[in-house]
Order: C-alpha cells, then sequence, then structure tokens
C-alpha cells in the first residue's frame, strides 16, 4: 500500500540537507511507523477514473476517495489471509494516538534541527 495524501514531513523541517544521525534515525522511524500507517489506514485518497477534454478544457473524473487499506480489502487479486492481518492492523490502530506521536517526533527534529544550525554558525 502507499499513498502520497500526507503533509511533508519535510515541509515542517525544510529541505536542507541533514548529517545529523540522530534527525536521520527519527525521521526513519516516522516515515517507518506514524507516516506509513496513517497514510495508508486513515488518510483517503482520489484516483482518477477518467480524463477527456470537453470543448478544450480537460474534464476530470475521480473514483470516490477512499484510503489505501480500502482499496486493498475492496482488491479481487488479494488473499484473504493478507485481509485479514490488515483487519487485525486497523483495528489495533488509534489514530490520535499516532497523531500525537508523529507530531512528539516531529517536534523533537526541530529541536535537534534549530540546535545543529545555531552550533554551525
Amino acid at each position: 500500500m502507499g499513498g502520497t495524501y500526507f503533509q511533508s514531513i519535510r515541509k515542517v523541517t525544510g529541505y536542507g540537507r541533514i548529517t545529523d544521525e540522530r534527525i536521520i534515525e527519527l525521521f526513519n522511524d516516522i516515515y517507518e511507523n506514524e507516516h506509513r500507517l496513517l497514510t495508508n489506514f486513515f488518510y483517503p485518497t482520489l484516483k482518477l477514473k477518467t480524463k477527456e477534454k470537453i470543448d478544450g478544457k480537460p474534464n476530470k473524473q475521480y473514483e470516490e476517495a477512499r484510503t489505501p487499506y480500502q482499496r486493498v480489502l475492496q482488491s479481487k487479486e488479494i488473499s484473504s489471509a493478507v485481509k485479514q492481518r490488515l483487519r487485525a492492523q486497523y483495528q489495533s490502530l488509534n489514530p490520535a494516538e499516532l497523531q500525537r506521536s508523529l507530531q512528539k517526533k516531529l517536534k523533537k527534529i526541530r529541536q535537534l534541527m534549530s540546535t545543529t544550525s545555531s552550533q554551525t554558525r
């Protein structure tokens, strides 16, 4: 499952080069845990159904917004064992707790980045 409807962590922390190993570890942890779970289980995305030009103007129609998790459950190509495992994982998740954990880690990243940038001046 993949998704793109998550506010980029880079928007929060900036696009500069990151060399501090502690910050890199926090980024990796966020992407592997909170970001992945929130994006795949709770953030719906739109998928383009059709795109045509009418009177020279593009007309796009989208499928109903669904999360990647919902798309997998509706897919006929995915085995029932995988779907059952995903349902169990979904039941164990708390989106509010994931969001709090994400914010806590982002705050730590911002603190480390401000410390790092003040030391290099």
